[in-house]
């Protein structure tokens, strides 16, 4: 990304969190921003200390993804600013229970947040990078994207099809012969408010053992540093990526999967 240019990053789900974090470290390179929650006062709160630290100029939207004039609202923003090198698509949240218990509105309305607004920021910027032949996308996936995962199966299809969109965007991208990398960042405990919901029963994540639990910080980095690797699955965190193998090759859980590398873990670094 050419920094001098002064480019936008554009981020939703920029209040807090994963979205937060990426929106600190690319000002802190310079890019301009458009960041997007539907919590305005932290969005302002954070345009103003960045763009106090870094005199970059940042846009705040204040808007619910789930919402067609909202969804309208960015896509006119976009063609306005016609400069856009980064997209992050962080938003999302999470609900707990069987797909039958679960209310239907609010697993749409995760439909229309992680798949269909993701899908139409993601038309809504491309044709300026290619014009530029320059970019990256990058979509939130998940530790357990592309597997079953029962008690979350709506989040788990989501983002689902986020990896399987962006693998074949990317061969369109690379057929193309254009410099444009798309990315899903497939986290796996983050210390974010992402739990802290009445859906998710406002947990906060203590440390455990079995988990590398990471800060959002520690996420960014390695999915901004992976932007120029091969791929488009990105795991970080080494513990999470052995967790990953375990369930992709042999078909464990996740709470399995990291209870293996936790016990492999300890008899390694046990004193014989």
């Amino acid at each position: 990304m050419n920094k001098k240019k002064k480019n936008f990053a554009l981020i939703t789900g920029a209040s807090s969190g994963i979205g937060e974090a990426f929106a600190r470290k690319l000002a802190s390179q310079g890019y301009n921003l458009i960041i997007i929650a539907r919590r305005k006062k932290r969005l302002q709160s954070l345009a103003a200390e960045l763009q106090e630290k870094h005199s970059i100029r940042i846009e705040v939207l204040a808007a619910d993804l789930t919402m067609e004039q909202d969804i309208s609202k960015i896509e006119k923003k976009i063609a306005e600013l016609n400069d856009i090198s980064i997209l992050v698509n962080n938003a999302g949240f999470g609900t707990r229970g069987y797909f039958a218990e679960v209310d239907i509105t609010k697993s749409v309305n995760m439909i229309k947040v992680h798949i269909i607004t993701s899908t139409r920021l993601t038309k809504a910027v491309l044709p300026q990078m290619i014009k530029q032949n320059s970019g990256a996308i990058i979509n939130l996936g998940t530790l357990a994207v592309g597997l079953p995962n029962p008690g979350v199966t709506v989040y788990t299809a989501t983002k689902s099809y986020l990896s399987n969109f962006s693998k074949s965007l990317q061969s369109e991208m690379n057929k193309k012969d254009l410099n444009i990398k798309i990315q899903v960042l497939c986290p796996g405990l983050t210390q974010t408010d992402f739990f802290n919901t009445e859906e998710l029963g406002y947990q906060t994540l203590d440390s455990e053992d079995e988990y590398d639990i990471q800060l959002p910080d520690e996420v960014v980095e390695e999915s901004l540093a992976s932007l120029t690797k091969e791929g488009v699955i990105v795991v970080p965190g080494s513990k999470n990526r052995k967790i990953r193998s375990l369930m992709v090759k042999e078909g464990k859980s996740w709470d399995e999967a990291a209870k293996v590398v936790s016990a492999r873990d300890t008899k390694k670094n046990d004193p014989e």
